[in-house]
């Protein structure tokens, strides 16, 4: 998850080059928008946080019911959960991302929220989307269907 950190250092300094910018005018540049897309990450992780807690819930308590022979109570304990996660991640994103520069704004300079507005909105969504994901791999796991979670 850090790599795209590297990755917007490397190709922020060439750009910032081919544009004709050099010496230190082009190392803060490239720091700020680097500083920018990494406050983006940290409020972009808020979803992802929030539903790996719910994780933490569902896990132990499909892994009980499938122990103990309770399909009725599986199914609503995979209903619920997924239901919730949806529900609750889908607020977390949408809030995320349709308030991008202002919470940014909120802990971080005006620059760093103009900077990294953007990149909090298309994070957001993706987090969100990876964080679902997990949910339903802790759901297939739980229910020791491994080989189904795999990729």
């Amino acid at each position: 998850m850090q790599a795209d950190i590297w990755l917007l250092r490397r190709f922020a300094h060439e750009s910032g080059e081919l544009a004709g910018i050099a010496g230190e005018a082009l190392r803060a540049r490239t720091d700020s928008l680097v500083g920018a897309y990494r406050a983006a990450q940290l409020f972009a992780f808020l979803p992802y946080q929030l539903l790996l807690s719910v994780t933490f819930i569902l896990f132990p308590m499909l892994a009980r019911a499938r122990a103990r022979h309770e399909p009725e109570a599986v199914a609503g304990y995979v209903s619920t959960g997924l239901r919730l996660a949806l529900i609750l991640g889908g607020l977390m994103v949408s809030c995320t991302s349709g308030l991008a520069p202002l919470l940014l704004r909120l802990a971080f300079v005006q620059q760093a929220a103009d900077d990294g507005a953007t990149a909090l909105r298309v994070l957001a969504v993706g987090q969100g989307a990876f964080a679902i994901f997990g949910i339903e791999t802790t759901v297939l796991v739980s229910l020791s269907h491994e080989r189904s979670a795999r990729c």
